[in-house]
């Protein structure tokens, strides 16, 4: 590694961190915009605008249906979290890559 720069994996994990923020913000913005937006009283067109989990398994996935957006939030909030968590952390080792900590 040539002095003054970072390795590829530490700005693929910078990049990659603030990518899922910026999407994960997005997304929670709609999400807050579909709560704020819902009736307060029960009606059957309503009841069919929840979300879909998904988990990508292989060459299928799994989905879960019917998630509140109360708790998509949640999902969103804490993925917010994680990625901010390895921002911080892949920060620190560009910063070491750099040279500026002992």
């Amino acid at each position: 590694m040539k002095p003054g720069t970072i390795t590829e994996d530490t700005a693929f994990a910078i990049l990659t961190a603030y990518r899922e923020i910026k999407s994960a913000t997005t997304l929670l913005a709609d999400i807050e915009q579909a709560i704020a937006d819902r009736p307060s009283s029960f009606d059957l067109e309503h009841r069919y605008k929840r979300y879909q989990l998904g988990v990508p398994s292989g060459e299928s996935s799994t989905r879960i249906f019917d998630v509140r957006p109360e708790l998509a939030k949640s999902v969103v909030l804490a993925h917010i979290a994680e990625q901010e968590r390895r921002l911080v952390e892949a920060n620190e080792r560009a910063r070491i890559e750099l040279g500026a900590v002992s």
